[in-house]
């Protein structure tokens, strides 16, 4: 009996290949080339869309002065990012109260101008913005004190709302330079508030009042909690120039909080500095100053 034999299976050397005209070669070698180059051009341009930054989302860093008054008509200036082609710009509600301000019909803004702005030397774009608006508002007499939200509409979309304060009709007093020493100090009265600047590197504004021994003082400064680039330090001097207090950080961050009993009557003296040294109009400050009666002893 004969043994069957199964087939072998052909090995891939043992198959004949179809024979390749001398033109079709030709074409195909040519085409390596291209093919290279296509792919080296998809492979370029998705390095290029990978790199490609994305734009920065608008939004409002600062205003220019940190606070407006009641029954005004003032221009601001409003620093941020990507507000150049900024269309519009709207207040919205953030509580009741706010919600009664941003119906009123009396209550406006108006763009007046839009572009790009200085950064500093050696600042931090993302901190103190490349895009400027400058902006006429019109307050009426019966907008409440207190924050009013405000929405910078542009094409690559609206800001966060961010809180302009208004201040109490009267209360609010424009720091006159200069005030740089003792003998220059500016007057300040208790229940005001200063608008300020720390304009350039190594600039001291200071403040003289009026005390009485024992009575509880409350000096406040409102600024980097709102945007700018001001991280103060805020001293208490007596007449004789010698330090009584010294307010750095607070529980509100970077802006001082100095609370302190005088210990006689007389004069004494505010004075505000950066922490670094710096300065620039971006270094925009409130300070307050508020008392209460004297201790009992």
């Amino acid at each position: 009996m004969k043994t069957k034999k199964f087939p072998r299976p052909h090995s891939f050397a043992s198959i004949p290949l179809p024979k390749i005209s001398l033109p079709c070669r030709v074409a195909c070698i040519g085409a390596v080339p291209l093919v290279v180059a296509l792919c080296l051009a998809v492979t370029s341009f998705a390095a290029e869309k990978k790199d490609e930054k994305k734009p920065e989302p608008p939004r409002v860093l600062v205003a220019l002065p940190l606070a407006v008054e009641a029954g005004t008509n003032t221009t601001i200036r409003l620093r941020g990012l990507s507000l150049a082609e900024t269309k519009a710009i709207r207040f919205v509600s953030t509580n009741a109260a706010a919600a009664a301000a941003s119906t009123n019909a009396a209550l406006s803004a108006t763009l007046k101008t839009k572009g790009k702005a200085e950064v500093p030397k050696d600042y931090d774009v993302k901190r103190v913005g490349d895009t400027q608006l400058e902006v006429e508002l019109k307050l009426p007499a019966s907008l409440a004190a207190g924050p009013l939200a405000l929405v910078v509409i542009t094409p690559e979309g609206e800001t966060a709302p961010y809180l302009l304060t208004i201040a109490p009709a009267g209360s609010l007093v424009a720091e006159k330079e200069p005030n740089g020493g003792f003998r220059q100090a500016q007057e300040l009265s208790f229940g005001k508030t200063v608008r300020g600047t720390i304009s350039e590197p190594n600039d001291v504004d200071v403040f003289r009042f009026a005390g009485q021994k024992d009575e509880r003082i409350v000096a406040t400064v409102t600024a980097a909690r709102m945007g700018s680039s001001l991280d103060g330090i805020l001293t208490l001097y007596n007449n004789a120039g010698q330090i009584l207090a010294t307010s750095d950080d607070s529980e509100a961050g970077p802006d001082p909080l100095l609370n302190a009993r005088l210990p006689a009557d007389g004069t004494y003296f505010l004075g505000l500095i950066d922490a670094h040294d710096r300065g620039s109009p971006m270094h925009v400050y409130l300070l307050s100053l508020n008392r209460t009666k004297p201790e009992k002893r």
